[in-house]
């Protein structure tokens, strides 16, 4: 039975082949669940990860859901405020962990993620939803309207 102690390379290679045979993904959280096939064992610990955000995603989603990610990442204003800095090691770090699993973690990159979105946004088309929903002379906060 293959355990938690299953060499990284190992795991990786693993994801190369599962991407090969299946460029579309196996499905998102599959990868613990298939690894052991790559590997040719018969029984295997299905709490072990890919050990790289990267191949997780390619894995899971598909090469359609690693170009997503990334151009999700792309379009994201980036500078080297405290947000885009805390994103970046996420980033880096993902190259030897996958995070997006454990709930508190993942919930604060997205929120790192999306921290400056607000900013990208046209300030003259940032609250037009409101206008839009039939809204007139509608208060905004003073923080969120610059």
């Amino acid at each position: 039975m293959l355990t938690a102690t299953v060499p990284r390379q190992s795991l990786w290679k693993a994801a190369l082949k599962m991407f090969i045979a299946h460029p579309f993904g196996v499905g998102p959280d599959n990868y613990r669940l298939e690894y052991g096939k790559y590997l040719d064992a018969v029984r295997w610990d299905t709490h072990v990860y890919s050990n790289n955000l990267y191949w997780e995603i390619l894995t899971g989603s598909g090469v359609l859901g690693l170009l997503a990610f990334l151009l999700l990442l792309a379009s994201r204003r980036w500078g080297s405020d405290a947000a885009s800095l805390s994103t970046g090691i996420f980033l880096v770090h993902g190259v030897v962990d996958v995070f997006l699993m454990t709930t508190p973690i993942y919930f604060a990159f997205w929120m790192l993620l999306g921290w400056r979105a607000n900013d990208s946004i046209d300030p003259d088309r940032r609250f037009s939803f409101i206008e839009r929903a039939g809204v007139r002379n509608a208060s905004v906060p003073a923080a969120l309207s610059n």
